[in-house]
């Protein structure tokens, strides 16, 4: 494993080749509210410009508070290198003027064991249970499409039933009719809910009419397919 830490940067290129990230840490400098730590899969030659959508959903950075994000079991896999960066908005970058201090914990990549599938992109829905709460379970893919007459919120829970008004773990968004899909890499990603007093390790896939709070939609406008496994140590 390899620790890179840079100081005062508003964007960093972490690693410029094929890896894993384990954790990302650091402080937030800066003055300004609402600001947006960004992970690219680029070598920065060049950097992604204003505008590009992080690989993974966007880690908010607050005013005077330590940031933090851990891929576990074997994390997060970057082709062709780690790119960081600090945005004023949250669903693509726009290159921030604050600075922040951040340390990246990478190293060699993993394969998984095998995958399966849950849901399809036909049936319409307005959440998906992909696999309950397991410590040796990751996320590898989504592909979701949003057949609504508006802007829709795909959003992320590590237990079932949230609640109205219940901040999610991730969120993407998608316009009318819109198709996305996102890959996490040949390791997946391992969300971790720690705030409960049982650690939460679920994926549960919702559509909600609100950014970042969870309302539910209703009439299964949505077509949501998530890939799922375990990998084995390389």
């Amino acid at each position: 494993m390899k620790t890179a830490t840079f100081l005062n940067q508003t964007s960093v290129q972490a690693a410029a080749h094929e890896v894993s990230v384990i954790r990302v840490r650091g402080n937030y400098n800066g003055t300004a509210n609402n600001q947006w730590l960004m992970l690219f899969d680029s070598n920065g030659q060049p950097a992604p410009p204003n505008g590009t959508a992080p690989m993974i959903a966007a880690i908010p950075v607050y005013v005077g508070a330590a940031f933090f994000a851990e891929f576990e079991l074997g994390s997060l896999e970057f082709t062709n290198g780690v790119y960081a960066a600090l945005s004023s908005t949250q669903e693509s970058l726009t290159l921030s003027n604050q600075t922040m201090d951040i340390t990246v914990e990478i190293q060699h990549t993993e394969e998984p064991q095998g995958t399966s599938f849950a849901g399809d992109t036909t049936t319409g829905v307005d959440s998906l249970v992909v696999y309950a709460s397991s410590a040796t379970t990751n996320l590898f893919a989504i592909r979701a499409e949003n057949n609504a007459s508006g802007i829709g919120y795909l959003q992320l829970f590590t237990a079932p039933t949230p609640s109205t008004g219940q901040l999610p773990h991730m969120q993407w968004t998608f316009s009318a009719g819109q198709t996305r899909q996102f890959q996490f890499g040949k390791q997946g990603i391992h969300p971790v809910d720690g705030a409960v007093a049982s650690e939460a390790m679920g994926v549960y896939l919702y559509g909600s009419s609100t950014s970042n709070s969870f309302t539910a939609t209703t009439g299964s406008h949505w077509n949501i397919q998530a890939e799922f496994g375990a990998t084995s140590k390389g």
